[in-house]
Parts: C-alpha cells; sequence; structure tokens
C-alpha cells in the first residue's frame, strides 16, 4: 500500500462517518415530523417528544467531534501536499538542469538552430512553470511561519529550491549566449556555402556552348542572360554583407574566424570570375544575336521577294477593259510600293552587313554571302516588274480598244433605242419631231468621228496580233460598223417617215378642215327658220342658192384632198386604212351634205307652192267675196239702157269668170307637200297591214304549239302512271331487282354528276355474287360525304369527321372506297367491312342543322352514320333509293326502266316546298 493510499484512509472513514451523520439528521427530520403527527393524534406525545429531543441532542454533540477531526485531517493533508508539491518541483528542477548545462553547440546551421529551438522552448516552460514554483514556495513560507510540520526541515527545502530554481534560469540564459553565438558563425559559414554554390551554379550557365536555331531562341538566350547578368550584379549586395559579417566576427574574435576568413576570400575571388563570364557570354550572345537578326531579314526579305515574284511572273492579263484597268492599277501601285519598300529593306541589310563587317563579327562571311544572294533576288525581280507592266500596258491598250469599240457601239445603240416610235398625233407635233429629229442627227454624226477613229485603232492594233485575238478585233470593228449602218439606214428611215407623217397630217389637217365646214353648213341648213310667206321663202331660197355657190366654190378643195389621199394610197402609205377611212369619211360627208342641202331646197320649194296657194286661196276667196255682190244682187234694170247696162256689166264678169279658170283650175291642184303626205299615209297604211297579218299568223302558230304542248305532256303523264304502275305490280313479285340511275343525265342538262349508269336485270352486272373475278352488281354507286357519329351499342366514334368517299349499295350491303378505281378493284376503304343494312333505318336528318342535304343512316347493332349528297336530286335519290331496297317504303320497288331517273326527278321536285 503506498503512502498517499495510507495518508488517504482516514479521509475516507471521516467521509464514511459524515455520510452517516446525513443519514442519521434526515431520520431525524423524520422523527420530527413522526413527533409532530403523535402529538396531533395524542398519543404518548410527551415521552416521544422527549426521546426526539435526546437523539437530536446526541447528533449535535457527535458534529463537534467530527469537524475537529476534519480540520485535523485538512492540516495534515496540506502539509503532505506541499511536500510533495517540493519534491515535484525538485524533480522537475533535475530533469531540466541537464539541458540548461550541456556545452553542445552544434556543427552546422540546422544543428545550432534546432538547439537554440529546444534553448527558447526551455526558457518558455520555465517561464510558464515559474507562478507554481513561486505559489510552493509562499505556501512554504507560510506553513513555516505558523509553524505546521517540522519547521527546520521544511525551511531547508524551501531553500534548496529556490537555489535549484535560481540556478536552473542562469544557466538557460547562459546558453542561450553561446547558442546566439555559435548561430552567428554557422549563418555566416552557410550564406558563404550557399553563395559559392550559387555562383558554381551561375558559371555552369556562363560556361554553356549553346547557340541558337532562330532569332527568338536567340532574343530569349540573350534576354535570359540580361536577366542572369542583372541577377549577378544583384548578387553584389549579398558578397557585401557577407564580408561586413565576416569582419564583424573576425574583430569579435569568434571561434570560427580562421574558417571564415578564409571562406570570405574563397567567395570574393568566385564572385570575380563569375562577373567576367557573364561579360563574355554577354558579347557572344550579342553577336549570335546580330547574326541571326540579320539572317532573319534576310530570309523576310528573300520571302517577300518571293512572293511579290509570284505576282510579278502572273499571266493574268485581264478579262475586259475594267479588268485590266483594275490589274494594272493594283499592279502600278504593287511595282511602286515594291520597289519603294524593297529598295528600302535591302538598304537596310547592307547597312547590317556593312555594321557586322565594321565590328569584325566572326561570322562576317556568311552575311556577305547572304547579302549577294539577296541583291541578285532583288535585282530579278525589279526585271520581272518591268515586264509584267509592260505587258500589262499592252493588254490594257488592246482592251481599251476593244472597251471603246464596245462603248461606241453600246452608243450607237442606245442612240438606235432613243429613235422613238411616236410619229405625232398632228401636224405640228410631227413638225417638232422633225426638227428633234435633226438634232438627234446632228448628235449621230457626231460619232462618225469617234467611229471612224475606232476603225482606225483598230486597224492599226490588229498587225500586232493574231489568231483570237485577231479575230475579235475584227469581230468588234464588224460589229461598230454594222451597228453604224444600221443607225444610219434607221435616222434615213424615220426622217422618211416623218415625212410621209407629215403629208398623212396635211391630208388629215385639209379633211378636217372639210368636215368642220360642212359641219358648218349643215348647221346652216339645220339654222334655217321656217318661212311665215312667199317673200320669205324666196329669200331662203335665194339663201339657199348661195350656200350651193359656196359649197361648189370648195370643189377644188375636195377635189384636192381626194388627190392627196389617192396619191398617199397609191404610194402605199403606212397609215393606207386610216386614209382611206378619212377619205370614204369626207366623200361621206359630203355626199349627206349635198343630200341635206337638197332635201332643204326641195322642201322650200314645198314650202313656196304652199305659201303660193295660200296667197292665190286668198286673193281668189277676196275675188269671190267681191263679185258675190253682182251674182245675189236682184236688180234687173228699170229701163232698157239700165238692162243693156247690166248685160255689159255680166259679160264682163263671165269674161274675168273665164279669166279666173285656170287660177280655180291650179287651185284644185294637190300641193307637192299634199302629194307627199298622201304617199307617207299609203305607205303606213300598208305598213299597218302587214303587221297585222304577222300577228294573226303569230297568233295561230302559239295555239297550235300549245294544243301540241298539251297532247305531249297528257301522253307522258299517261306513260308515267303506266311505268309506277308497272313498278309496283314488279315489286311485289320480284326481290332484290336492281336499281339504278344514269350518272350523267345527257339527256337533261349535259351537267357531270357522280352517279353512275343504272344496272339492268340483264346485265352481267345484276347477276350473282361479287367474286374476285366478276364486278358485283349495284343498286346505286357513287361519291358521297360521310361522317361516323356512333359506333356498336350507340358509342361515339373514335373519328367523327367528314370523309368524301365512293360508296356502292349492293346486295350485300354497303360499301365504301377511295375511289371509283378502288371500287372496281375491290380495295374498300381503310378495310372497312360492308354495312350490313337488314333492319336499319335511313331518315333525313333534319335535327343536324351544319350542312344541307343530310340524310341518317341507323344500323341494327346500334352504329349511326351522316350522308352527305352532292345536290338535291342526288340527296332524294340516295335517300329512297335505301328506303326502297330495304323496305322502309314498304314492300315496293321501282322497275328497272330508262324513265326511274325521271320518275324520281319529278317525284323530288313535286316533294320539294
Amino acid at each position: 500500500m503506498t503512502d498517499r493510499q495510507l495518508f488517504l484512509r482516514p479521509f475516507i472513514s471521516l467521509q464514511f462517518l459524515e455520510d452517516q451523520m446525513k443519514t442519521g439528521q434526515k431520520e431525524v427530520i423524520e422523527l420530527q415530523s413522526q413527533s409532530q403527527a403523535l402529538q396531533q393524534e395524542g398519543k404518548n406525545a410527551v415521552e416521544v417528544d422527549c426521546r426526539r429531543q435526546s437523539v437530536e441532542h446526541r447528533f449535535k454533540e457527535l458534529n463537534q467531534p467530527l469537524l475537529e477531526r476534519r480540520n485535523k485531517l485538512m492540516a495534515s493533508k496540506e502539509v503532505h501536499q506541499l511536500n510533495r508539491d517540493l519534491e515535484d518541483e525538485m524533480l522537475w528542477i533535475d530533469e531540466r538542469m541537464p539541458l540548461a548545462t550541456s556545452t553542445d553547440c552544434g556543427s552546422n546551421l540546422q544543428t545550432v538552430q534546432l538547439l537554440t529551438q529546444k534553448n527558447e522552448n526551455l526558457q518558455k516552460e520555465i517561464q510558464g512553470h515559474e507562478p507554481r514554483v513561486s505559489d510552493v514556495l509562499q505556501r512554504g513560507k507560510d506553513m513555516a511561519a505558523r509553524g505546521e510540520g517540522e519547521p527546520e526541515a521544511l525551511f531547508q527545502k524551501l531553500t534548496e529550491l529556490d537555489s535549484q530554481w535560481l540556478r536552473l534560469s542562469q544557466e538557460v540564459g547562459q546558453r542561450r549566449s553561446r547558442l546566439d553565438e555559435a548561430l552567428r558563425g554557422q549563418q555566416y559559414l552557410f550564406d558563404a556555402t550557399e553563395a559559392k554554390n550559387w555562383m558554381v551554379e551561375q558559371e555552369l550557365y556562363m560556361i554553356a556552348e549553346e547557340k541558337a536555331k532562330d532569332e527568338q531562341s536567340s532574343t530569349a538566350m540573350l534576354n535570359k542572360h540580361k536577366i542572369l547578368e542583372d541577377s549577378v550584379k544583384d548578387y553584389n549586395d549579398v558578397i557585401q554583407q557577407l564580408d561586413n559579417t565576416s569582419r564583424n566576427l573576425i574583430d569579435q574574435k569568434h571561434p570560427e574566424s580562421e574558417l571564415i576568413c578564409q571562406q570570405q576570400a574563397e567567395v570574393s575571388r568566385l564572385y570575380g570570375g563569375l562577373l567576367e563570364l557573364a561579360q563574355e557570354r554577354r558579347t557572344k550572345l550579342e553577336q549570335q544575336d546580330e547574326l541571326l537578326q540579320l539572317q532573319r531579314e534576310v530570309s523576310d526579305l528573300q520571302q517577300w521577294i518571293d512572293e511579290h515574284e509570284v505576282s510579278a511572273r502572273s499571266h493574268e492579263l485581264g478579262q475586259d477593259f475594267e479588268h485590266i484597268t483594275m490589274l494594272q492599277q493594283h499592279f502600278s501601285k504593287f511595282s511602286r510600293d515594291t520597289v519603294s519598300v524593297g529598295q528600302e529593306r535591302v538598304t537596310v541589310v547592307d547597312s547590317m552587313v556593312n555594321g557586322l563587317v565594321a565590328k569584325g563579327h566572326p561570322d562576317v562571311e556568311t552575311a556577305i554571302s547572304w547579302k549577294s544572294n539577296l541583291e541578285e533576288s532583288w535585282e530579278e525581280l525589279l526585271e520581272l516588274l518591268a515586264t509584267r507592266t509592260a505587258a500589262l500596258g499592252a493588254s490594257h491598250e488592246f482592251h481599251r480598244i476593244v472597251h471603246d469599240a464596245r462603248a461606241i457601239g453600246g452608243r450607237i445603240n442606245e442612240k438606235h433605242q432613243q429613235l422613238p416610235d411616236d410619229f405625232g398625233r398632228d401636224l405640228h407635233a410631227v413638225e417638232d419631231l422633225q426638227r428633234k429629229h435633226a438634232a438627234f442627227k446632228n448628235d449621230v454624226h457626231a460619232l462618225e468621228v469617234q467611229v471612224n477613229q475606232i476603225q482606225e485603232d483598230i486597224e492599226r492594233l490588229r498587225a500586232s496580233y493574231a489568231g483570237e485575238k485577231a479575230d475579235e478585233l475584227d469581230q468588234h470593228k464588224e460589229d461598230v460598223t454594222s451597228s453604224w449602218g444600221e443607225l444610219l439606214s434607221s435616222c434615213e428611215e424615220r426622217h422618211e417617215k416623218l415625212a410621209r407623217t407629215e403629208e398623212k397630217y396635211c391630208f388629215l389637217s385639209l379633211i378636217r378642215d372639210l368636215m368642220l365646214w360642212m359641219e358648218q353648213i349643215m348647221r346652216q341648213l339645220d339654222a334655217q327658220e321656217k318661212p311665215r310667206d312667199v317673200s320669205g321663202v324666196e329669200m331662203q331660197m335665194n339663201n339657199h342658192e348661195h350656200i350651193l355657190a359656196e359649197i361648189d366654190a370648195r370643189q377644188d378643195n375636195f377635189s384636192s384632198a381626194i388627190r392627196m389621199g389617192n396619191d398617199l394610197l397609191a404610194k402605199n402609205h403606212y397609215a393606207s386604212p386610216e386614209i382611206k377611212e378619212k377619205l370614204e369619211q369626207l366623200q361621206e360627208k359630203r355626199k349627206e351634205m349635198t343630200n341635206k342641202w337638197e332635201f332643204t331646197a326641195e322642201w322650200l320649194k314645198l314650202m313656196l307652192e304652199v305659201y303660193q296657194f295660200s296667197r292665190d286661196a286668198t286673193v281668189a276667196e277676196a275675188w269671190l267675196l267681191a263679185q258675190d255682190p253682182h251674182i245675189t244682187s236682184q236688180e234687173m234694170g228699170a229701163s232698157v239702157d239700165e238692162v243693156e247696162d247690166l248685160l255689159k256689166r255680166h259679160e264682163a264678169f263671165e269674161k274675168s269668170v273665164t279669166a279666173w279658170d285656170e287660177r280655180f283650175a291650179n287651185l284644185v291642184k294637190l300641193t307637192g307637200l299634199e302629194l307627199k303626205e298622201l304617199k307617207k299615209k299609203q305607205e303606213q297604211e300598208q305598213a299597218e297591214q302587214e303587221l297585222r297579218l304577222q300577228e294573226q299568223l303569230a297568233q295561230e302558230e302559239e295555239a297550235r304549239r300549245q294544243r301540241e304542248e298539251k297532247q305531249r305532256e297528257k301522253k307522258l303523264k299517261e306513260e308515267e302512271e303506266r311505268n309506277l304502275r308497272l313498278s309496283t305490280l314488279n315489286a311485289e313479285h320480284i326481290e332484290g331487282s336492281k336499281i339504278a340511275v344514269n350518272g350523267t343525265d345527257g339527256a337533261e342538262g349535259g351537267d357531270d354528276s357522280i352517279e353512275r349508269t343504272p344496272s339492268t336485270p340483264n346485265s352481267p352486272q345484276a347477276s350473282g355474287p361479287s367474286t374476285p373475278g366478276k364486278t358485283r352488281a349495284s343498286f346505286r354507286e357513287g361519291i358521297l360525304v360521310r361522317k361516323h357519329e356512333l359506333d356498336t351499342n350507340g358509342k361515339k366514334a373514335s373519328s367523327r369527321s367528314w370523309n368524301s368517299i365512293y360508296c356502292v349499295h349492293d346486295e350485300y350491303g354497303l360499301s365504301f372506297y377511295k375511289d371509283a378505281k378502288n371500287a372496281s378493284s375491290g380495295n374498300k376503304y381503310h378495310n372497312e367491312q360492308s354495312l350490313a343494312l337488314e333492319k336499319s333505318t335511313c331518315t333525313v336528318a333534319t335535327d343536324y342543322k351544319k350542312r344541307k342535304l343530310v340524310f341518317k343512316l341507323q344500323l341494327a347493332d346500334g352504329s349511326e352514320y351522316l350522308f352527305q349528297a352532292k345536290d338535291n336530286v342526288s340527296f332524294y335519290l340516295h335517300h329512297q333509293q335505301s328506303k326502297l331496297k330495304k323496305g322502309f317504303l314498304g314492300d315496293t320497288s321501282v322497275s328497272p326502266c330508262t324513265s326511274s331517273k325521271e320518275y324520281y326527278v319529278k317525284r323530288f321536285l313535286a316533294d320539294c316546298p
């Protein structure tokens, strides 16, 4: 058992007693509560309370001895702990004392640094442990002052601890001084060694004989060397610092002073040699760089010359004038730039070579050979440039002449196109066009000099070329000559045409003047007022004679116009139709004017007769009125003289009457106006009689046609009723009769339809079932628009869109095909099965409003389809056909006769509202 265990056993026993005391205390408190309960119950309360108090008192007496024992044990523990702490601190100092008193300072920088670090750690550890040592010393001094334990022995231990602690601190400080001195010496030696190693490494770079392959690598090497040289020069500070450090160490009489002196001398010698090597290497690299620069310049210039030689050797001489002009301009600029830039660069190379020669470059012979080769290439390039310039000049001349020829040809064509097609709409316009054409001819003649010049240039250049070039020149000359000839001929042709147009408009002007004059004459004839008496008529007749004289005076003008027109027609004038038309119009107008004058002259004669009759009738009536008293007088005379006088007067009256007989006879005669009116009335009565006769004949023809129409309609109706009765009778005895309607209805309108020709009972299509080798007999077939509304059992169809399909209704049901071709081959639409029509219903889709002519087909399995026909007739035929075939209209049938369609159509038209 250890001392610590022996020391702790009393504490453990004391702790056990204290725990028992705490337990007993709790029991005493419980006794108190139980005692209070018994007091409340009144059971031996006093005895119980006395015993409780006795127990409490005894517990209180035990507390003081326990407390005293605890204090003693704690004092013993403190003494024991102090002794133990003193021993621990002495042990801690003894453990670290050998390290503090060590004389080993290391043999190199790393060991010295390691030992220095350890010593610094020891110092930090001592500094960190010093408060604990101070606390132990202070507790020991306090305990010795209280007289606890053994004061003398305790004071001796405290003194020993204090002296050992002081010695440890001093030894650590002295070791730090020794290590610092060794560190400075080793640091110098290390730095000197590093400097020598660095300089030896740099010497290896300096003495290397590496050669650059090109200017870029040479420049890189030179730049790298400059960097190395700068670093060597900058390293002078390090060398100087080492020298200062060595002097200080020697002055301080460092133990390694002799070694330090030797190292410093070696460093200085190596640094001086390194500077010399750097200077030599720099010179070599600069010479190498200069040679490579020259080589690069020579190589670039040679490549530049080769590239320009490619352009100078080009054989492209242009495709046209613009191209050769562009090539010549570009090459001229190229040549100038080449000569200027090339000569400058050649001069630069010469100066570079001369510089190398002046500096005594070791590779000067190579540089001179490069220069010679370059000058030869440059001279060759200059010769090529001169040759190319001459070739382009000759080609430019050729293309210039060709271009000028084309330009002249273009101008000639342009002038040719500028010749207008308009020849004027009147004489003034023609005269203006003639003036413009004269100016145009002057412009055209101005081109003659250029045309002649081009022809001379082509002749001059023709001698220098042969083959295709010569043929091209000849062709251009021929084109210019032919275009020029065509332009001149067109100008002359237009000049002649304008002259003929002028003749035309002169003629038209004369015609127009005559037409206007005739219009004026006709207006004068129309503007004459109705005369009121004979003198008025005679005056108008005099005026009418003056008009005739004016017409006769214009006969020369008419003759001139007609002669001019005939002359133009005889010359085959380009406006011959118009001239002929104008001549005809002139003659017609002249004839109209003459007829109008003659009509007016005749009318004036009639009017003169009328007014003369009126005048004579008035005079006669006045004479009769004047003679009336003589005739009605009853005077017979009273004497012979009077009777004789009356007889004489009566004889004179009879003589005057005889003289008036002719005048009265003239009055009885019909005038010209009365004769004309009588003739007009007779012609009118004759025309009315002919019209009445034509109307009577037309009425008789219409009545006859209506009788025939009624008889035909009656006969047709009887035939239809007979056919209907026959059809009804056949439907009762024959099942499945074939009914079809002709699809082209050619006899009733000629419009194309979708239905096919009806099958007759004797036709091959109406017998037997459908087999792969035979055609199925169809009751009806054609194109309908179908919509699948419901599937089986009344479910909505997945696809409910309208589709135009070809339907065939036969004895097997209703089948669908894409078109008639697929129907004939049996390829059904989407491989759909035929619809069985047994127990199916077909009704008009009155509840479907989106489309017209729609009927609904409901099958026995609940399927439902909508069909749309193309027109009313087709709709009715399809609908009724389905009902007739499947019994929707009863057990009826339609006979396969040729009138079946007509019957259905009439039936449909009768059913329609």
